[in-house]
C-alpha cells in the first residue's frame, strides 16, 4: 500500500462523490450542510478583494490555471452551474442586489485596473492581439440572445441574428435583423443599458445620461435608414411567452 506522501498516491482511484451532487445522494446532502453550518457566520478571507487589489488573489489564480490546464469539466457539472446560477438571477432580490453592486464607483475602479495590469503583460497581451487579428476571437449569442434565437425559429421568423458582426449599417451591427423587409430587434442588457426599473440609484449620473444618448442616437440611425425598431430589454425575457407576442406584432405591423 502506498504512504501518502507517496507523489503517486492515490493515482488513478475515482473519488466516491464523482457524478454526485446533493439533489441525487444524501451523503453528499449531509456534507454540504455539515460544511455550510461550520462555516457560517464566518467572513471569507477573499471578502471584497480583487485581483487588481491584491496580488494573493493574484497567485492563487495563477495555480489555479496551471493546475487546470488541460482538464475539461464534465458536461454535468457544467450543466448543473447553469442552472444554479439561472435559478438565483430569477430572484428578483439576488438581480438587483448584483446589478447595483457592479455599478459602484470601487468596482468600476477595479475592473479597470485589472484591465490595465493584463495588458500590461506582454506575454497575455501578444496573445489576446494574435487573436484579435486572426479573427479567432468571435463574437458568440449570449444568454438572452439565444433565448431570442430560439423565439424566432419557433416562429419561422424573417429576423435572424447578426450580432457576431456579419452585417453592419454605417458602422452600426445590429443584434438582430431581416434586411428584407427592415426590421431590427435590439437586446439591451440591463448592467450596459442602465435599465431604469433595475438600476435607479446609480450615483453618477453622467454615465447614464452617456450611455442613454449613444443609444439614443443608435436607434435614430437606423429609423432614418428606413428601418423598423424594436428593443428588448434583459429583464423582459422572465416572460418568455410575453416576449414572443411582442415580437410576433411586431412583424405583423411590417406585414400590413
Amino acid at each position: 500500500m502506498k504512504h501518502k506522501k507517496d507523489p503517486v498516491y492515490g493515482k488513478g482511484l475515482t473519488s466516491w462523490n464523482k457524478g454526485l451532487t446533493k439533489e441525487t445522494d444524501t451523503r453528499v446532502a449531509r456534507m454540504a450542510n455539515s460544511v455550510s453550518k461550520t462555516l457560517k457566520g464566518r467572513t471569507p478571507w477573499n471578502k471584497g478583494l480583487s485581483k487588481a487589489t491584491d496580488n494573493r488573489l493574484v497567485e492563487a489564480g495563477k495555480k489555479l490555471s496551471i493546475v487546470n490546464t488541460g482538464k475539461k469539466r464534465p458536461t454535468e457539472t457544467i450543466e448543473l452551474d447553469r442552472k444554479r446560477a439561472k435559478k438565483r438571477w430569477l430572484n428578483p432580490e439576488y438581480r438587483e442586489k448584483q446589478m447595483l453592486a457592479a455599478h459602484t464607483d470601487t468596482y468600476r475602479e477595479n475592473q479597470g485596473k485589472h484591465s490595465k495590469s493584463l495588458w500590461n503583460d506582454p506575454v497575455w497581451a501578444k496573445k489576446q492581439a494574435t487573436r484579435i487579428l486572426e479573427g479567432s476571437q468571435k463574437a458568440h449569442p449570449n444568454n438572452i440572445e439565444g433565448q431570442i434565437i430560439s423565439i424566432l425559429k419557433s416562429l419561422s421568423s424573417g429576423i435572424k441574428y447578426t450580432g457576431d458582426g456579419k452585417y453592419w449599417i454605417s458602422g452600426m451591427n445590429p443584434d438582430f435583423i431581416n434586411k428584407d423587409k427592415k426590421q431590427i430587434i435590439e437586446v439591451f442588457g440591463c448592467y450596459w443599458h442602465y435599465c431604469k426599473k433595475h438600476l435607479p440609484n446609480i450615483k453618477d449620473r453622467n454615465l447614464i445620461i452617456k450611455k442613454r444618448q449613444e443609444d439614443r442616437r443608435r436607434i435614430d440611425m437606423f429609423k432614418k435608414l428606413g428601418y423598423s425598431i424594436l428593443v428588448i430589454w434583459e429583464h423582459e425575457m422572465i416572460h418568455p411567452k410575453q416576449v414572443l407576442k411582442k415580437i410576433q406584432k411586431f412583424e405583423a405591423i411590417r406585414c400590413v
